[in-house]
């Protein structure tokens, strides 16, 4: 690199040093990181990605997927279908990831995640495994025992109450397409099963 550019590289830092010293003693500023920090602590208390000061102030700047301290090896994803190594990442990380940390872990362990649409479709469909927390936040299933609903209520089927009716009505359609199945040939697997 030619010396001309390093010292024109240092000055323009020490220019953006300056301005950012400026600004950080705004009022406005030192309020925002009190604030950012209260609500980075209660995502925190629900396994919310932390918002940071730089999306809320939209520098234009891609946000960064923040780094992983799991120990991620650089093949461990390497083969696997992106649904398959998304579960693994999840479980390796112990705690719900937002799709761009998923993407990003794939790929830090030598998968191929596909598509950003197809991967999000797959984890939001496989619901036996994979617990939608909110529209970006994907966690497991087996974080939450005995904590989540899957389904439509029975109010929403039924157009009315009836308690222990649906699980009946589940259980009797469920006999019923089983048989049927398996006089044409058909397995299911868990995730796929009706």
């Amino acid at each position: 690199m030619s010396e001309a550019l390093k010292s024109a590289i240092e000055a323009l830092r020490n220019e953006a040093r300056e301005l950012a010293d400026a600004i950080n003693g705004d009022v406005r500023i030192v309020e925002l990181k009190k604030k950012v920090t209260a609500l980075n602590t209660l995502e925190e208390l629900i396994s919310q990605p932390k918002t940071s000061i730089g999306e809320l102030l939209d520098f234009g700047i891609a946000p960064q997927a923040p780094a992983l301290t799991s120990g991620i090896e650089p093949d461990e994803f390497y083969g696997k279908e992106s649904l398959e190594a998304a579960k693994m990442f999840l479980r390796k990380r112990g705690k719900p990831a937002s799709l761009a940390e998923i993407i990003a872990g794939i790929k830090m362990g030598g998968g191929n995640p596909g598509s950003e649409n197809a991967l999000k479709m797959s984890l939001t469909r496989s619901t036996y495994q994979i617990a939608k927390i909110n529209d970006d936040l994907f966690g497991l299933v087996e974080f939450y025992p005995g904590g989540l609903k899957r389904g439509r209520s029975a109010k929403k089927k039924n157009g009315g109450d009836s308690g222990d009716t649906d699980a009946a009505q589940e259980e009797e359609a469920q006999a019923q397409t089983e048989p049927q199945d398996a006089q044409e040939g058909i397995t299911w697997d868990e995730e796929s099963k009706p």
